[in-house]
């Protein structure tokens, strides 16, 4: 099992098909302070799992932290149940997160941590996404420059 594709979105869906749709990835997140909070965006990540998974109960954990590996916020265990009778030969999981008023209080980077089967910590995840919050004035003289 493994996470095949994790982004940060401001929109998601689901076709009928199956077809995941993101709007909006992001890895930045420009603001005139800190503490700041941002709303409404989402977490989505694709896991991949072997054929021998099919049918078994597995669990991951997603985890936010600062730069300085501050907990910010932990979300889980979120189940992921693989139906034995799935046509794939390697069955995928997607899974949509919608996060509200995230907190965060410092600048600079922090991460989106991802954790299959064990409970999260500081250290070795699954997966992660750098997430940075840079004050809005710094981007504009980058944009002027």
């Amino acid at each position: 099992m493994k996470i095949i594709m994790a982004a940060l979105a401001d929109a998601v869906n689901t076709s009928q098909e199956g077809k995941l749709n993101l709007l909006g990835i992001f890895q930045t997140i420009l603001t005139e302070k800190v503490p700041c909070a941002h709303f409404n965006f989402y977490i989505v990540a694709v896991i991949r799992l072997e054929i021998s998974e099919k049918g078994e109960d597995h669990n991951f954990w997603i985890r936010v932290a600062d730069q300085d590996q501050e907990e910010i916020c932990k979300i889980g265990p979120i189940p992921i149940l693989v139906p034995v009778e799935t046509p794939s030969s390697n069955p995928e999981y997607q899974s949509i997160i919608k996060v509200q008023a995230l907190q965060f209080l410092k600048f600079g980077s922090h991460y989106v941590e991802f954790y299959i089967d064990r409970e999260p910590s500081s250290v070795n995840p699954d997966h992660h996404i750098e997430l940075f919050v840079q004050p809005l004035v710094q981007r504009i003289e980058e944009i002027d420059s």
